[in-house]
């Protein structure tokens, strides 16, 4: 679905123009110009395919020369794939943000650099090359166009970044290897903690990290291991673990057919934890890695001390994150407002229902909600609810800045930004 809008708004953005003739420097410029950069920075892989995809189609209609054609996949692929690895790789928090002067630098270096390659490319392309066309006509809608859209999508949207799949890790990674069995997890937990002390990691973080090694780990021992686990851990602003260890091919991160409910609670809540994740079996040999997301995450369940227990958990991020010195107190108490309102609608609608809830802050505060179960949608008014109710679910639009649900593969989400 991404890959499809994204190849939509290229094609909306590049054939009225070329149909026109509104531009008349070639097919690979026009107002299209800022998407390679911004749709490769904002959905990586994914939004490069989709832009390729709508250049193609809008050469195939308007039957543009072939060399034209790879000139322009040139400045799609190689802007769009490069400015998405080197931002992140440069990246410490790996938030699309630009709050300060040193994120702008970095954004207009990274550019200017890929794009003189694609200008220098040109002249194998098209005779006489585009050099000063793809740098004047790229480089400035990256800049003046793209990073608006970047800040309008991270700040309202709140987009998790696609973070490339490599296990590059910082001067500070440690491994460990232990034994394939339950009575090795408390190693585990000693090996973390020194780890989190050491590397003066937030411990706001740690319960996160600990709760995820665990479940992993958990679900790796009923993989029947063959040999020892060994853990790979490091921090540069995201927690990164690699586990490897020798086996039969059964992916842990698969719900088995012999789990119960709390199984795929706990498999739910880790994998609404990770940002980036990947698993694959070569030769007998098991490899599992993942990064954490930002932010706070939990499991409640219907038991009210759930629910008071995370309000706890939020405060102590708030003034981790030093949101609270900056939002003040009755931000902080209208965010848990509405996550109170929101938790009584879905426990009303499903008695037994289990939610997870993951928590980020990056200017506004990003909630999503995840529930198994039959679809129920907490934005909309029921039949039989009261003014009171009624009144409730308008204090929580009132105060968003944007409120979704989506029901997908029997799990409903509900994303909400304060």
């Amino acid at each position: 679905m991404l890959i499809l809008v994204t190849a939509i708004i290229y094609f909306l953005a590049d054939y009225p123009v070329q149909l026109t003739h509104f531009l008349q420097f070639g097919p690979y410029i026009g107002i299209k110009n800022f998407l390679p950069t911004t749709l490769g920075l904002l959905f990586g892989p994914y939004g490069v395919f989709g832009a390729l995809i709508g250049c193609t189609a809008t050469s195939c209609l308007l039957s543009t020369p072939i060399m034209s054609m790879l000139l322009e996949w040139i400045c799609i692929i190689l802007p769009g794939v490069g400015v998405w690895i080197l931002w992140h790789l440069v990246s410490h928090s790996h938030k699309i943000h630009f709050k300060s002067p040193v994120n702008y630098f970095r954004y207009l270096i990274i550019i200017s650099a890929l794009y003189t390659i694609c200008g220098l490319l040109s002249y194998l392309f098209v005779e006489g090359g585009a050099f000063n066309e793809i740098m004047g006509a790229y480089i400035s809608l990256s800049f003046l166009v793209g990073i608006p859209v970047n800040i309008l999508f991270n700040g309202v949207l709140c987009l998790k970044p696609v973070l490339p799949p490599t296990d590059r890790f910082s001067p500070n990674a440690e491994t460990i290897k232990l034994p394939a069995n339950k009575e090795t997890i408390q190693s585990m937990f000693e090996f973390l903690n020194a780890f989190v002390c050491k590397n003066a990691i937030d411990n706001s973080l740690e319960p996160n990290i600990q709760a995820s090694l665990e479940e992993i780990f958990q679900r790796i021992l009923k993989c029947s291991p063959t040999s020892d686990i060994s853990l790979q851990i490091s921090y540069d602003g995201i927690f990164s673990a690699v586990l490897k260890y020798d086996g039969p091919h059964i992916n842990p991160l698969v719900l088995q057919k012999d789990e119960d409910e709390i199984d795929q609670a706990g498999l739910l809540l880790f994998m609404h934890r990770i940002q980036n994740i990947g698993y694959r079996h070569i030769n007998n040999h098991n490899r599992v890695r993942f990064r954490l997301a930002d932010g706070l995450s939990a499991l409640l369940t219907k038991a009210p001390e759930s629910l008071e227990q995370f309000n706890e958990q939020l405060e102590e991020y708030a003034i981790s994150q030093k949101v609270a010195t900056k939002i003040g107190r009755k931000q902080l108490f209208g965010l848990q407002n509405c996550l109170e309102e929101l938790y009584i609608r879905i426990c009303g609608a499903s008695p037994d229902v289990k939610m997870t809830i993951n928590v980020t802050y990056d200017d506004t505060f990003s909630i999503r909600i995840a529930y198994l179960g039959k679809k129920y949608n907490p934005l909309l008014i029921g039949e039989d609810e009261d003014e009171m109710d009624i009144a409730s679910l308008k204090l929580i639009k009132h105060r968003a800045l944007r409120a979704s649900y989506k029901y997908k593969y029997e799990e409903n989400i509900v994303h909400i930004v304060i």
